[in-house]
């Protein structure tokens, strides 16, 4: 892996259930983890859902491996949040690509 590749500041967040002040459960999200990532992005495609377009932006995320990455987390990053769609080994676990969808 080369490192100097790895240029941008991600987060990694995982959703979690808590509880408010009156003791109902809620979900939010939390962070699972703060890595250095190389950011590919692969094309922008539309569909359609209940009656109007959405945009999907696919983004793949190179980092260093990390087992516990899936694709029930997202990646917050410049303010944006992209949705984990699959993770892959790459290199015997030295590192992983993360795919994703921007949804807007």
């Amino acid at each position: 892996m080369r490192i100097g590749k790895l240029d941008r500041r991600i987060v990694i967040e995982q959703q979690v259930t808590a509880k408010d002040n009156w003791n109902f459960d809620y979900t939010t999200w939390t962070t699972y983890a703060t890595v250095w990532a190389n950011k590919m992005d692969k094309g922008v495609t539309e569909r359609e859902e209940v009656d109007r377009q959405t945009a999907l932006t696919r983004t793949i995320w190179n980092i260093r491996y990390n087992s516990g990455v899936n694709a029930t987390m997202r990646i917050s990053f410049g303010g944006l949040y992209y949705y984990i769609t699959g993770v892959e080994e790459v290199n015997r676990r030295q590192e992983m690509n993360v795919y994703t969808e921007l949804r807007n």
